[in-house]
């Protein structure tokens, strides 16, 4: 019997195509539906706006507010570990080399500082210099309402449900594509 009449060589090889195929395909296309989702994380659903509305430009903005806010802080408050820990974080939060993941963890941690700094700004100071504090602590919590309302936290969940199941968790395993993000959402 020749090679090519082989019928158990026939289904392996049939096999192995399918198998190739499902990976290979699938992997492209959670390899697609990844770069979108961090591509709207980054420049936001619609880059062609003069402003750019992301997550990411949000959590910048987010950021900017914080350090004014620990400026404002430590210039009323004297020194004080608080005002110290969020700028730290603000400037962790500003730095864009960090993931998606990181920069959320460190703006999750902020969101705390904030909220004390503004408990302690506000029992400690009179209305008068409270009023560049409240500009920026509005500010900050006006991000945080665009950052839930951003359209990648939905991107990424929908990303994270497509590699939970076979055969894609396999493909994702394989081009080491792991779990994206929500933000909390």
């Amino acid at each position: 019997m020749k090679w090519y009449e082989n019928r158990a060589l026939a289904w392996v090889a049939l096999a192995l195509c399918v198998a190739v195929s499902v990976v290979g395909l699938g992997g492209m296309y959670l390899s697609r539906t990844r770069e979108h989702a961090l591509r709207v994380f980054t420049d936001g659903a619609d880059p062609s706006q003069p402003v750019r509305h992301s997550m990411d430009a949000y959590l910048d903005h987010a950021a900017e507010a914080a350090q004014i806010m620990a400026s404002e802080a430590a210039l009323h408050l004297g020194d004080s570990q608080l005002a110290r820990d969020a700028g730290d974080e603000a400037a962790e939060l500003a730095r864009d080399e960090n993931g998606p993941a990181a920069r959320y963890s460190t703006y999750a941690q902020l969101k705390g500082h904030v909220e004390q700094l503004y408990n302690d700004m506000y029992t400690a100071v009179g209305s008068d210099e409270f009023h560049n504090f409240k500009l920026a602590y509005d500010d900050f919590w006006g991000d945080d309402d665009l950052i839930r309302r951003d359209p990648y936290p939905a991107l990424a969940r929908s990303y994270n449900r497509l590699i939970a199941g076979f055969p894609a968790s396999v493909a994702a395993a394989l081009t080491g594509s792991g779990a994206l993000e929500t933000f909390g959402g």
